[in-house]
């Protein structure tokens, strides 16, 4: 079986590997259980932490077709990409904050909101809002398009020996399509940052 997360890790993890535990889940006709039932089952079945209940559900679930990869419990669909630039973690925030990085990734001129709840325009008439900062570290944005469609956007930033990987987590996307694109814009915009540096 393929799942995004490895045996090893599980198995430390709940003293169980995968064949284990979607055994036991077959065993209890867990493809006829809600998302939440499946959780529960796993709760009772010894997997004390809430984190690996979720991720055991839903590599079961994609194992049966019931959720497509990238989709995750509400349905919804998300991707992250990463890429690391040669710079230390205070001059990636300074590059990603200044006018220069806000135009490549966010498309926008101006800086960042000054305070959570408050926004700033985007080019397609619609608008990012800022929902978290924590400074040198990492930016979340609601992204309210101009269909009225939302996303949610993060930006995190993360010190390596070789220089500070940006990642990128776009999530709340209405289709696997839409993950798709969104895949590829994030690809381009990290491509786009490692070009200025």
């Amino acid at each position: 079986m393929v799942t995004r997360i490895s045996e090893d890790a599980i198995t430390d993890a709940t003293g169980k590997g995968w064949e284990h535990w979607f055994d036991l889940l077959q065993a209890n006709k867990a493809s006829d259980l809600t998302h939440k039932e499946i959780v529960a089952l796993l709760g009772d079945s010894g997997v004390e932490n809430g984190w690996w209940r979720q991720n055991i559900t839903n590599e079961f679930e994609k194992s049966i077709g019931r959720r497509e990869v990238g989709s995750t419990a509400d349905a919804d669909f998300q991707v992250g990409v990463q890429r690391t630039l040669d710079l230390g973690v205070d001059e990636a925030w300074a590059l990603v904050t200044s006018p220069a990085g806000m135009r490549e990734w966010l498309g926008v001129d101006g800086p960042l909101p000054g305070a959570v709840g408050e926004s700033i325009d985007d080019p397609t008439g619609g608008s990012y809002e800022l929902r978290s900062i924590e400074t040198g570290r990492r930016i979340r944005l609601r992204h309210h398009e101009h269909d009225g469609e939302q996303s949610t956007i993060q930006l995190m930033l993360t010190e390596k020996p070789t220089g500070t990987t940006i990642g990128f987590h776009h999530d709340n996307l209405p289709h696997a399509e839409a993950r798709e694109e969104k895949r590829e814009h994030w690809k381009a915009i990290g491509d786009k940052l490692l070009g200025i540096v």
